[in-house]
């Protein structure tokens, strides 16, 4: 089964009517079932668990001039949210979330610190075989995505091998994951000790 959890109504109107045959019927697959609502209150409500969990780029840009992404939190992205949703994976899921790659990188470098913080208040202070993070190719409109993949249980040399193989052949990056390190500010990141990393975000030009 399938949970997909939508707060705006208006698109699942979309999805379920307006382009229903344009998505071939997607929300009205039978293994599905949409609900309306926030994705903490869910998570909060609901006792199963799963073996994914997927964040695919929820953010929108629409109040973005007016600065109000540096005044305001999106409370799914909090070390709070984190940690309910890692309580919600099986014992092999995997949490995997999109969002902007920035040059240098800022809501994707946080949200990677985010993890480290949440592995860290479950007692994993190296989360470095926990976490994979891929750097998708540029869209049509020249933005580039991270996305970042936590599980907790940890990818084995056969899983990063292949997380690997994929993104060479779908023209991805690997900016965090590879066993060799890739020398950047994500593996910097991750691989510090818990010290070590709040020096590094203390230092950051653009907290």
């Amino acid at each position: 089964p399938i949970d997909c959890v939508e707060i705006n109504a208006g698109l699942i109107q979309l999805c379920q009517v307006d382009y229903r045959d344009f998505q071939a019927d997607l929300f009205g697959r039978p293994e599905l079932t949409v609900h309306w609502g926030d994705g903490r209150h869910f998570l909060a409500r609901t006792r199963n668990e799963y073996d994914l969990i997927l964040m695919c780029g929820l953010d929108s840009f629409a109040a973005g001039p007016g600065g109000a992404s540096a005044a305001v939190e999106n409370y799914l992205y909090t070390t709070e949210a984190v940690e309910a949703m890692l309580a919600r994976l099986s014992d092999h899921g995997v949490l995997a979330v999109t969002r902007r790659l920035f040059d240098p990188p800022r809501e994707s470098l946080r949200f990677v610190a985010t993890l480290a913080q949440a592995f860290e208040r479950r007692g994993l202070a190296d989360c470095s075989g926990s976490l994979s993070v891929l750097e998708g190719p540029l869209s049509g409109s020249g933005v580039s995505w991270a996305m970042m993949m936590a599980k907790p249980s940890g990818f084995d040399d056969s899983e990063r091998l292949r997380i690997q193989t994929w993104a060479a052949e779908q023209g991805h990056r690997l900016l965090f994951g590879s066993s060799a390190g890739t020398a950047n500010l994500f593996d910097r990141l991750v691989r510090a000790s818990p010290p070590e990393r709040s020096a590094f975000l203390a230092d950051y030009p653009l907290n």
